[in-house]
């Protein structure tokens, strides 16, 4: 027995080719109850692949990161460049790198991405204008993660060492770090 083709597929869902590829290939765009009417002529037919969930969208999540000259942020960004390669192609990570001593700046761009975002990753300076910031995203219900540096913000997630277990004080605002007033 012949392997199924999108056109067998379109026909019995009652769509066309490119909205079938659309839906196989979790690209979005389609309306839910259409993917549901693709996914169910595709079990029917017993198509030999991994069919997608009901279409969910493209999860969008912002990166954002300070000094692509130090070897420390250069070899984060790589790390997560080869997290994002293995991950489902529904989910999309934004890169971008900010001035470390422009808080306001990394304020504003938390507060207004340039594009929808499903969540936010930040290894950035933690400084007032900062904090402010990631407590209003948080209270949107917008999902954050702290790489690096924790802001004493409710309900951000962290994820690094514990710098007071591991003998530091809280750190303060990175370019006094390096001043030896921190760290």
């Amino acid at each position: 027995m012949a392997k199924p083709t999108i056109r067998d597929i379109a026909r019995l869902a009652g769509v066309g080719t490119a909205t079938v590829e659309r839906v196989l290939n979790a690209r979005g765009g389609v309306r839910p109850e259409t993917v549901e009417r693709v996914l169910a002529a595709a079990r029917a037919l017993d198509v030999p692949r991994r069919l997608p969930e009901a279409h969910r969208g493209i999860v969008r999540i912002d990166l954002l990161l300070v000094r692509p000259d130090s070897p420390f942020f250069s070899r984060l960004a790589q790390a997560f460049e080869r997290i994002v390669a293995v991950l489902d192609p529904a989910i999309s990570v934004h890169r971008s790198f900010l001035p470390e001593g422009n808080p306001a700046l990394i304020a504003r761009r938390i507060l207004e991405p340039p594009h929808r975002r499903s969540g936010l990753i930040l290894a950035v300076p933690d400084p007032p204008p900062v904090r402010e910031a990631l407590s209003r995203v948080l209270a949107e219900g917008l999902p954050v993660v702290q790489v690096v540096s924790q802001a004493p913000v409710q309900g951000a997630a962290y994820v690094g060492i514990d710098n007071q277990a591991a003998g530091r004080r809280r750190p303060c605002s990175w370019p006094a770090c390096r001043q030896g007033r921190g760290r």
